[in-house]
């Protein structure tokens, strides 16, 4: 998926708007939040936290910056933290099943099975074959005793 630019959104977010009337500081952070893509691909995971943190310090609601950060923390074992960004990610792309399967991977690891299960159930409703997240589903339904706050089983 692309935007107008040409540029690949990875969250499924519909890609990146054109540049026409986009403030300097909304530019220089969507090049940090790119520049933090490719160091977190090479495995500089210091790196890729400085540039997402300056991006979203730029532009708060810089989905990719938000979400790096997200998946950084989820990496490093902070699933409170992981939780709290991939929260507001969501919040900016709600029909991202990435994200969405991120959140509950947060959230399972903050303990709390039934929401874990809830928003892997929303991963599956925009990607009915999201193996991760149907793992994810079935894992935190488990550890909930089979229930994710009421609700009946994801497609």
């Amino acid at each position: 998926m692309s935007g107008g630019d040409g540029t690949l959104d990875p969250y499924g977010n519909g890609g990146v708007p054109d540049d026409e009337g986009v403030p300097p500081s909304v530019k220089q952070a969507e090049e940090l939040a790119t520049a933090g893509q490719q160091a977190m691909q090479r495995g500089d995971l210091a790196g890729a936290a400085a540039s997402f943190k300056k991006a979203a310090e730029l532009d708060p609601k810089n989905l990719i910056a938000v979400a790096g950060l997200g998946e950084l923390a989820l990496q490093q074992g902070l699933y409170g933290d992981a939780s709290a960004h991939l929260r507001k990610a969501a919040k900016l792309a709600p029909r991202s099943a990435r994200i969405q399967t991120l959140l509950g991977e947060a959230v399972l690891g903050t303990g709390n099975a039934a929401a874990a299960a809830e928003a892997f159930k929303r991963a599956l409703q925009i990607d009915p074959d999201n193996a991760r997240a149907r793992e994810g589903y079935d894992e935190a339904t488990a550890r909930s005793g089979g229930s994710a706050e009421g609700s009946a089983a994801p497609p």
